[in-house]
């Protein structure tokens, strides 16, 4: 039986991570379209920093003070829609990734790795300690 190679991160096939001449995204760019960008650079960890940054904020808010939430989710998530709101804990990787369409809600404890797009429609209703992950390691 032959063994399975083990996945390093020195030896991925360059098919999937060259950035092609033409196009020229940044990692992020490519991250967030789905393809393999092979680790982060200075953009995408400011990204990833950024997003911590703001869900801690707003997980340390009052739940009582509804405009600061929404205030600062908006400014966390790609898109948030009218009446939409998400209850503490939330956690998101870079939260720009993210669109919560009109009159949903995010129950507590909600983990959304949005290393690539995450989309919740109209008038979802997400349950407690949901989790959205993405594995973004090459098959």
């Amino acid at each position: 039986m032959k063994k399975r190679k083990e996945f390093d991160m020195y030896d991925i096939d360059p098919k999937q991570t060259t950035i092609h001449s033409e196009t020229k995204k940044s990692k992020l760019e490519r991250m967030s379209a789905g393809e393999w960008c092979g680790g982060s650079d200075a953009e995408q960890s400011a990204a990833f920093w950024r997003a911590k940054d703001l869900a801690w904020e707003f997980n340390q808010t009052r739940p009582s003070d509804k405009e600061k939430c929404r205030q600062i989710l908006t400014e966390l998530l790609g898109e948030l829609g009218e009446g939409s709101a998400a209850v503490a804990p939330f956690n998101v990787d870079y939260g720009f990734n993210i669109k919560i369409g009109p009159h949903s809600f995010i129950n507590h404890g909600a983990y959304l790795m949005d290393c690539a797009p995450i989309t919740f429609g109209a008038h979802s209703f997400v349950g407690p300690q949901f989790k959205a992950l993405y594995r973004s390691a090459p098959s």
